[in-house]
């Protein structure tokens, strides 16, 4: 494969040609004018030629700019629709959580029905073990697990906290 052009003086060329203004690329983008100018240079750098005419104003395509920028959006686009593919494809993936078999049984099996009446179209896949999964070798998605601190690494938040205390009866179990 060729060398790539480069991709943020795409976006940048992108916004302006839409434009036709440096000035409301950089507002739409985030960075100065000055910073879209300097892109904008570099692509027809790349290109090996002109890509606006800046004087006179208002900004305008030259010959090459208007037959790059249909490409150029079109392949934007083309990201847009392929990445919203894949986030609606990660919708359908069920959400995969894990935790121990106690916990499971007495506190989240019951309240499911809640979650399916609340997100019927969110799948759910509870994994009840008392043995630890591999969250980074994606196992699973959440894992609920008793900590007395909470781990260094990654993200984990306490959402319920239990008291323990012994029972006994001076009845035999039948």
């Amino acid at each position: 494969m060729d060398k790539l052009p480069p991709l943020i003086e795409l976006r940048a060329f992108d916004a302006a040609a839409r434009h036709l203004s440096f000035k409301k690329a950089a507002a739409e983008l985030g960075v100065t004018p000055t910073a879209i100018s300097h892109q904008i240079r570099q692509l027809e750098r790349y290109c090996g030629r002109a890509l606006f005419r800046r004087r006179p104003r208002p900004l305008s395509l030259t010959d090459a700019g208007a037959r790059l920028f249909p490409r150029v959006r079109e392949g934007l686009e083309t990201f847009v629709t392929v990445f919203a593919a894949m986030r609606r494809d990660d919708d359908a993936q069920p959400l995969r959580v894990t935790t121990t078999n106690a916990f499971a049984s007495r506190w989240l099996v019951p309240r499911l029905p809640r979650w399916k009446k609340a997100r019927p179209n969110a799948p759910l896949d509870v994994i009840g073990t008392d043995g630890v999964l591999d969250l980074h070798a994606g196992d699973a998605d959440v894992a609920i697990r008793y900590a007395r601190t909470l781990p260094m690494e990654g993200p984990a938040k306490e959402f319920l906290s239990d008291t323990y205390w012994p029972v006994c009866s001076p009845w035999p179990r039948a």
